[in-house]
């Protein structure tokens, strides 16, 4: 039996893509109300963090279940073509995006430093440098992909046979070490560089457990049903009161400087996100909701959506609010400002990244469906 797309992963993707915008919304030149400023002021300091764990758990547990199933259909995993499956996916979207990056900076004088472009073409943002934001968490993604195709090769070889994909326990130790050696490390980071974000928040080292708490979280979904447990005690109310109560315990470490919400923070968003997960997945009625299937379409399309959100919000926008005629309001920016990440992005996922996918399906076709309930990843 074919696997249907399961709309509840879209409904988290497209939480996380609008968490992202609202973070990044600048009010140039407008008079903002005292309470409109903190409240966007929250969301920079724990709405974008919050929309990036979401999405690294859903891609850990998203294109990890496309190599779990790979492995118990044909006993082994081929990581080749799970790679250049992922390229297709990320490649062309991510490299039209940065020409346009590149020709915005050339025209605006403001040059293309060559370190911060080797680091875009090399995947190494949060290492070398990058020329958008957002970039470094697409740099993660990749050495992630690398890491988990390598692993998953390794371990179907030397443990062959269809039965073996059942056997989770090399993906428990595995994030347990992980999950320890990324605290530290981030623990590390914030007492050696006081002040610089970047060695706690952005690099692979200290931030690849949140995608490896998804490997885990499709182990055991596949194989011993966490998310029926999980749904059969806790309702997904209570699931959304759980996040916010987390996500506000973060959100007050943060303005309050302590030192826990700043490297061991991650640990507890990274939890939302497993529970928000866990709360909804394999369950279709959900999709019948209004604000569900408004969410789940933006999804679909969040990977364009989080390439091109930046160059609207910094590049585009600003000429269309010259436009507007009087006083600039702070809803008309943050309006603009989600309406047209969301616009843009559609229109280049149609674009770009729908043709790069019907490419990749015609030339290197997926594995045959699963009749597993857990969905794979587009």
């Amino acid at each position: 039996m074919a696997v249907h797309r399961d709309s509840w992963l879209d409904v988290l993707r497209g939480l996380a893509v609008l968490f992202v915008i609202l973070a990044h919304i600048e009010f140039r030149g407008t008079s903002v109300p005292a309470q409109v400023s903190a409240a966007f002021e929250g969301f920079a300091l724990i709405g974008g963090r919050a929309g990036v764990d979401l999405f690294f758990v859903l891609s850990g547990f998203l294109v990890s279940g496309l190599l779990f199933k790979e492995w118990e259909q044909t006993g082994t995993v081929r990581p080749g073509r799970f790679l250049i499956r992922r390229g297709f996916k990320i490649y062309p979207a991510f490299w039209v995006a940065l020409a346009f990056i590149v020709a915005v900076r050339i025209w605006k004088g403001h040059g293309v430093p060559v370190d911060r472009l080797i680091g875009e073409l090399l995947f190494l943002q949060n290492y070398v440098g990058r020329l958008s934001d957002p970039h470094w968490t697409l740099a993660v993604e990749e050495h992630f992909y690398l890491l988990l195709a390598g692993l998953f090769m390794w371990h179907s070889r030397h443990r062959p046979g269809k039965e073996q994909a059942a056997a989770g326990g090399w993906v428990v130790k595995l994030f347990v070490f992980l999950a320890i050696g990324c605290l530290l490390a981030r623990t590390i980071a914030f007492y050696r560089y006081p002040g610089w974000n970047e060695p706690v928040l952005m690099m692979t080292h200290a931030r690849i457990d949140g995608l490896f708490l998804g490997v885990l979280l499709a182990m055991g979904c596949r194989n011993h049903g966490w998310h029926t447990r999980l749904q059969s005690k806790l309702g997904l109310p209570a699931c959304f009161l759980l996040a916010v109560f987390a996500w506000w315990l973060v959100y007050a470490g943060l303005k309050a400087d302590q030192p826990w919400a700043s490297f061991a923070g991650m640990d507890l968003t990274g939890g939302v996100a497993a529970l928000l997960l866990l709360a909804g997945v394999g369950r279709p009625e959900l999709g019948s909701f209004f604000a569900f299937r408004w969410l789940s379409v933006v999804g679909r399309h969040s990977y364009s959506i989080y390439l091109w959100h930046m160059p609207w919000l910094r590049f585009l926008q600003p000429y269309l609010e010259k436009l507007i005629p009087g006083q600039k309001r702070w809803w008309i920016t943050s309006l603009l400002g989600v309406a047209g990440s969301l616009a843009l992005g559609r229109l280049m996922a149609a674009i770009v990244e729908g043709p790069a996918l019907k490419l990749r399906d015609r030339w290197f076709p997926a594995p045959a469906k699963s009749s597993l309930a857990i969905a794979p990843a587009s």
